[in-house]
């Protein structure tokens, strides 16, 4: 399933989304890793969905909620 490709402005955003995310979450992963073990996996599979959608897929967030 395809979502189209994006603009050069929506993939700007989306690295500079991904960029905070990723800085925020690592920071509070380490800072908490008794309590976050898998929280590299977490940012793994967050990265590979970024990832995905910046190929053209769509983003299936209801399917990591579950």
């Amino acid at each position: 399933m395809s979502g189209g490709a994006l603009t050069a402005d929506q993939v700007a955003w989306l690295e500079e989304y991904r960029a905070e995310v990723v800085k925020a979450f690592s920071a509070f992963f380490a800072e908490a890793a008794n309590r976050f073990s898998d929280g590299e996996w977490l940012l793994r599979r967050f990265n590979e969905a970024v990832d995905a959608v910046l190929k053209g897929s769509l983003f299936r967030a209801v399917d990591e909620a579950h």
